[in-house]
């Protein structure tokens, strides 16, 4: 399967970061997720129901952002690609997080991480 519903450059503000000032205030993230899911059924029923509504994904993501400080990137990617895989029609996620304030010579920095749902066995 190589379908993909993907959300790029998805900017929300989180409670991120080791520094004082990170610690006193959000900071806005960049998000691009890839999610591979077969939208087949979506696209036969043309019904949202049948997929991913990556509107109330994006809803979440930002709610579980401003929920908890989090000092890492590490961190708060595992977090967001475990949201992504609540879904189990998800197989994979594939996310890059990036902290476009972090350093003032840089454009951003940040994390890529790639998940996969696992099942356990029965």
């Amino acid at each position: 399967m190589i379908d993909q519903i993907f959300l790029q450059q998805l900017i929300i503000p989180a409670r991120i970061g080791v520094l004082a000032h990170e610690k006193a205030s959000a900071q806005n993230i960049s998000l691009d997720i890839t999610l591979n899911i077969d939208t087949r059924t979506a696209a036969s029923s043309d019904c949202l129901a049948d997929t991913l509504d990556y509107a109330a994904l994006a809803q979440d993501i930002a709610a579980h952002c401003l929920s908890q400080h989090v000092e890492l990137v590490e961190t708060l990617a595992q977090q967001i690609a475990d949201i992504c895989l609540r879904d189990q029609r998800v197989s994979r996620v594939s996310l890059t997080l990036a902290k476009p304030e972090a350093l003032a010579n840089a454009a951003s920095v940040g994390v890529r991480i790639t998940r996969e749902q696992h099942h356990d066995a029965i």
